[in-house]
């Protein structure tokens, strides 16, 4: 007898259960149904937005249009008026945004600088300067290759040392001397050698090649005057080369078998 009425216990207990579960489920069914009968107001792109365009821009371009739908089908981060957006004015897209679209937050930001495939350091800019092959050590120059810059040109009274006056060598003097003692190579125009003869392929046909730098703006400044009143000359580095400022060396008029190394 007992044991009959603790299974109908039991048998309540799990009905009771059971009718507080289907209620349960029923009425989240019910709200999840209200939620999405429930109106958003959006924003939505009327015509494409190209990427980089400013939200100013976007804005009084009549890119887009405010329209209420679904709350189940608008994003969380969805932009609901112009007014009320919050992006700055000079924020730009950052992708193309379709004709259609909803608009969300993340799709504007700061205006990032394009530098394409060029992966340039930090705090540096990139220049690039046509070089002849010789003086670009044969090719054998690289992307991610550190190298020193050498430059020859007219012995000025600014390029003499302090102990040497210009006029002494001449009119026809000129001096070779350290540029800059190493700085980093981001790209070239033409592929390296594949073996010490200096074989390779994709020789430019008119023994000149494309070097392009990784340097902060002073060096920028100095490669491109040398590069423009002189002839550029590179040094491959490697991890142990010792290189450092010095006066240069000097050619007085004519060819002198022993050049002068100013101290």
């Amino acid at each position: 007898m007992n044991r009959r009425i603790a299974l109908v216990a039991i048998a309540a207990v799990l009905a009771l259960f059971g009718t507080v579960a289907v209620y349960s489920y029923a009425h989240q069914a019910d709200q999840r149904a209200v939620a999405g009968s429930k109106a958003a107001r959006v924003l939505i792109a009327l015509k494409q937005v190209p990427a980089g365009t400013n939200w100013s821009d976007v804005v009084k371009g009549g890119y887009l249009q405010e329209e209420n739908v679904p709350a189940s089908a608008a994003p969380e981060t969805a932009l609901s008026s112009t007014a009320t957006a919050g992006v700055g004015a000079t924020q730009v897209a950052a992708s193309d945004i379709a004709p259609g679209q909803i608009v969300l937050r993340q799709m504007f930001g700061e205006q990032q600088a394009v530098t394409g495939v060029l992966a340039i350091p930090k705090g540096k800019l990139a220049i690039t300067v046509t070089m002849q092959s010789d003086a670009d050590v044969a090719g054998f120059v690289v992307p991610q290759s550190n190298v020193a810059i050498f430059v020859t040109g007219a012995l000025t009274a600014t390029g003499a040392s302090n102990a040497a006056n210009a006029n002494s060598y001449g009119s026809n003097a000129t001096v070779t001397r350290m540029l800059l003692p190493r700085v980093q190579v981001i790209a070239t125009s033409q592929a390296a050698p594949t073996d010490l003869s200096g074989s390779k392929s994709g020789n430019s046909s008119n023994g000149t090649v494309l070097v392009t730098f990784a340097l902060t703006q002073q060096q920028a400044e100095q490669v491109i005057l040398a590069h423009t009143v002189g002839q550029l000359y590179l040094g491959l580095l490697s991890d142990s080369s010792v290189t450092g400022p010095d006066n240069g060396t000097i050619n007085a008029g004519v060819f002198n078998p022993t050049p002068i190394f100013l101290k």
